[in-house]
């Protein structure tokens, strides 16, 4: 019954790292999914943002399909809880200024909720380890940002960026956003 017990704690602490970078994984690869359509809207829609808002909530409906029915409402009321949790959004893209071709640039942070408690403590711990404010912010809650970029070419004229600053819960943003600032 020791020896048993030596090895089975270590085993389940393995056996729960493995599930958690495993759904990691899978979530992370759904988000690039939903960020690539997202592009691809944006760049037939001169950079529109509610259109890209739109396709990218809709791309990332399948994450939550074990609602059922009620993916688009449980969607919605897990991103309202990671923003009330966190005070920042769920997810956030960033479209950069292009360059000197015409590209549109996004950048995706996505907060992921870590299955175990265990993985949340440990993220919180690891918080004042890091200098970027939303990745810190992040972690202090127990949340893992994932960050994706994306190249693609536009298809369209972007539109004139806006010159007012990007509100604290907008979702998608012209420009680089710092919660700092």
């Amino acid at each position: 019954m020791v020896e048993f017990s030596i090895v089975a704690v270590p085993l389940l602490l393995l056996s729960l790292l493995i599930i958690e970078a495993a759904h990691w994984q899978i979530v992370r690869q759904l988000a690039y999914v939903a960020l690539l359509d997202s592009a691809r809207a944006g760049a037939t829609q001169h950079g529109r943002r509610d259109v890209m808002e739109q396709a990218f909530t809709q791309s990332f409906l399948p994450r939550f399909v074990y609602a059922g029915s009620n993916a688009r409402t449980a969607q919605d009321r897990t991103w309202h809880r990671v923003q009330q949790t966190t005070g920042l959004p769920a997810w956030r893209i960033e479209i950069l200024p292009p360059d000197h071709t015409p590209t549109l640039h996004a950048r995706l942070t996505y907060l992921h909720e870590p299955f175990t408690t265990l993985t949340r403590t440990l993220l919180r711990r690891v918080a004042r380890f890091t200098d970027d404010c939303s990745t810190r912010a992040a972690l202090a809650h127990g949340f893992l940002a994932i960050r994706l970029n994306l190249r693609i070419e536009m298809h369209s004229h972007p539109m004139q960026w806006e010159t007012t600053p990007p509100a604290r819960h907008d979702r998608v943003v012209y420009g680089a956003w710092n919660c700092d600032g």
